[in-house]
């Protein structure tokens, strides 16, 4: 029943002025996705954005922290993320990857929801919010529920990339005679399943205006 009444299609990319006038001026350049969660090979499309003829500017930044950080150098390295983010947005940038692929044993990723809610404040208390798409790239994400978290916090959209990589590619018996493909679009399916779940019980229908709405309880 939900599907009958929900959308999840997003748009990568600057949002449009409302109070612009809209005759003869084309809207600004987008991705449009079918849902707000990413495959593999999405995500790598819309890293190689810049390659294209496409005007929209995608930048990714590492979300990790070394090992032996206190408690202040673990808060700074959030800040400076920020930052950086901020300086990317100003000079242009229309989408913004939030990545903890480069992860390794001294540098560890630092939670998804952390970084991301940091940047979606400083960009709405600058005024830029809506210049650019939040996408988070992290391997924490492994159901519905850490979507729908991030989503509404701020998250344009998300790629759980570990989970994809072992739907397509670990040695499942129950699933073996299935081909990668497939059983990476099935997990996106069941993702998208569980996020329509969760926005029917808060009565939403439409994924835009779940974004950003931190419509939780505790």
């Amino acid at each position: 029943r939900e599907k009958m009444v929900t959308e999840l299609k997003v748009y990568l990319g600057r949002k449009p002025n409302i109070f612009e006038p809209k005759e003869m001026i084309p809207p600004p350049h987008a991705i449009e996705l079918e849902s707000p969660i990413i495959s593999l090979g999405q995500m790598e499309y819309i890293l190689k954005l810049n390659e294209t003829d496409i005007n929209v500017k995608v930048k990714s930044f590492d979300i990790l922290f070394k090992r032996n950080s206190n408690v202040s150098e673990f808060k700074e390295t959030i800040s400076e993320v920020v930052r950086q983010v901020v300086f990317e947005v100003k000079a242009g940038l229309n989408v913004i990857v939030l990545s903890d692929r480069n992860a390794d044993f001294e540098n560890l990723p630092i939670p998804s929801i952390l970084v991301m809610r940091a940047v979606q404040l400083e960009l709405n208390k600058l005024g830029i919010r809506l210049r650019v798409s939040l996408i988070v790239d992290s391997a924490e994400i492994r159901n519905s529920h850490q979507i729908a978290v991030l989503i509404s916090f701020g998250a344009s959209a998300v790629c759980p990339y570990l989970a994809l990589d072992i739907a397509r590619n670990e040695d499942i018996p129950d699933v073996s005679d299935i081909f990668p493909d497939v059983r990476e679009k099935r997990l996106i399916s069941a993702f998208n399943k569980g996020l329509l779940r969760i926005m029917a019980k808060r009565g939403i229908s439409v994924i835009r205006s779940y974004q950003g709405a931190e419509l939780f309880t505790i």
